[in-house]
């Protein structure tokens, strides 16, 4: 199998989350992904995220890493890194594809939005304020905000989901990884099976909350912040460079 797969996956969750799998005894599926039809386990290989994580290099524009980390940590801000074994996996349940094409979409919704404020933060810029109360105020950027509405088309997220092609819908084979491989993509593993959890092992966690108080915090580099203390101590954590890319 390890010419077709990598040796291990690596899944990121909460520590809420973590403790319910120690509970149980099982990492369940779960439907949180709303464009996957089936109940599945996400998972990733580090070098491959490390080395083509970016639609954009800069903290807080719409890059893999952010999405995920935030996905992760919105209900519970402890974040668990589990690495996996790929040896004890059926490899026919397991699908694969693009998150850089799977977040294209998020990513366009978002510079539309942020083409309409920027527009309605101009035209509020050459509103005349002298004289006009807090209500003529209040309609003149209702009334510019109707306006940026019209010129700036929003398609939902449901939307784009619909018009997704069948191989992020739903993957393909993960016998076809080297085409993903050959087009340097980040390539995201969907395992279709609960796994035991004597099966998954954790090798790191941090408080994402808390991650800026930090004194090795790196405003500048913060991927390389959050993934060096969560995989600190680890083989993993000499990939973290690759982020660098």
């Amino acid at each position: 199998m390890s010419k077709i797969i990598p040796r291990y996956l690596y899944h990121l969750t909460n520590k809420t989350n973590y403790e319910a799998i120690k509970t149980s005894g099982v990492l369940r599926t779960s439907s949180n992904d709303r464009a996957f039809s089936n109940n599945a386990i996400y998972t990733v290989e580090l070098t491959n995220l490390f080395k083509n994580w970016q639609t954009n290099k800069c903290w807080g524009n719409n890059n893999l890493l952010e999405r995920l980390i935030k996905q992760v940590s919105k209900t519970d801000p402890e974040i668990v890194i589990l690495k996996i074994p790929t040896k004890n996996l059926n490899i026919d349940k397991i699908r694969i594809r693009s998150l850089n094409q799977l977040f294209k979409p998020v990513v366009e919704i978002n510079k539309i939005n942020q083409l309409k404020n920027k527009y309605i933060a101009k035209e509020m810029a050459t509103v005349n304020h002298l004289g006009k109360s807090s209500t003529e105020l209040s309609n003149l950027k209702s009334e510019i905000i109707n306006k940026a509405e019209k010129k700036f088309i929003i398609p939902s997220l449901e939307d784009f989901i619909s018009h997704l092609p069948e191989s992020l819908k739903n993957g393909i084979s993960v016998k076809q990884r080297k085409l993903l491989q050959q087009r340097k993509e980040a390539i995201e593993y969907i395992y279709l099976e609960d796994i035991p959890a004597s099966q998954v092992e954790k090798i790191g966690e941090i408080n994402f909350k808390n991650l800026e108080k930090y004194p090795e915090f790196n405003k500048l580099k913060p991927f390389n912040s959050i993934f060096s203390k969560l995989l600190k101590g680890t083989p993993q954590e000499k990939s973290v460079f690759l982020l660098n890319g």
